[in-house]
């Protein structure tokens, strides 16, 4: 017994964070650089609309540099490596559904519909080359839908260890956004030319204040470009968002 793989060839990602291209500057002299993009960690600033219950945004900036300039996401990668992810399908040609998981000769291969599983794995009624699928699917995500990839981490005192907050599984909701993302395709495609600059990335949530208020947060930031090099990972210090608020 198997399941055969279904591409999602519709983007239907999972985050809805909001992503925003500052700055980019280019060099008046041609550079050179490896073709795996390299990084470094400029600032980050929290941007606090007003209440509790208004949007607020962290705008993470970091520095790049790329040897070949293949460093951005736009609606044209929607398929193959940056789709969202898979669904699966039985020998007969049938979806994979959630009662599929009561099957003995499936109960090894599917996860349970509880949490983290149920926020990422399994999709209710989702459209599937634009058709409304009425059930419950089974699905595995794919990371590199993303080209921009932030751990979140936070702890209540200085003497304690940071932990992973995860945005999709740890809110008080049944599912949260996740703070991955995607920027824009930075310049002309089959240029083929170095390209180093600044980068501003939102992401957006109505949680910052309730949640995190009052812990101390640091981010871990990566980068990855089309051909999936992925970037160094650079940190952030340490913060609050009161040190951190620009208005």
């Amino acid at each position: 017994m198997n399941m055969r793989k279904i591409t999602s060839k519709i983007f239907a990602s999972i985050s809805i964070t909001l992503v925003i291209l500052f700055l980019f500057s280019a060099c008046y002299k041609v550079p050179s650089f490896p073709d795996t993009p390299s990084i470094s960690f400029d600032k980050v600033e929290f941007n606090q609309v007003g209440t509790n219950t208004d949007v607020d945004s962290l705008l993470i900036s970091i520095s790049f540099k790329d040897g070949d300039g293949d460093l951005g996401l736009d609606g044209n990668y929607t398929t193959g490596d940056f789709s969202s992810g898979n669904y699966f399908e039985d020998n007969q040609g049938n979806l994979i559904t959630f009662n599929y998981s009561r099957l003995p000769e499936y109960q090894d291969l599917l996860p349970p519909f509880e949490l983290p599983y149920s926020c990422t794995n399994w999709h209710i009624k989702p459209t599937i080359d634009g058709v409304v699928i009425e059930d419950t699917l089974y699905f595995e995500p794919n990371i590199n839908q993303y080209n921009i990839f932030v751990d979140f981490l936070y702890k209540n005192t200085p003497s304690e260890e940071f932990v992973d907050f995860d945005w999709v599984t740890d809110i008080p909701q049944p599912c949260g956004l996740t703070i991955d993302g995607r920027f824009p395709v930075l310049q002309k495609e089959g240029d083929g030319a170095a390209i180093e600059g600044h980068l501003t990335y939102g992401f957006v949530s109505v949680g910052l204040i309730p949640l995190f208020n009052d812990k101390i947060l640091k981010l871990r930031i990566q980068i990855q470009d089309r051909a999936l090099n992925k970037s160094n990972i650079v940190e952030s210090p340490e913060f609050t968002l009161k040190e951190i608020q620009v208005n």
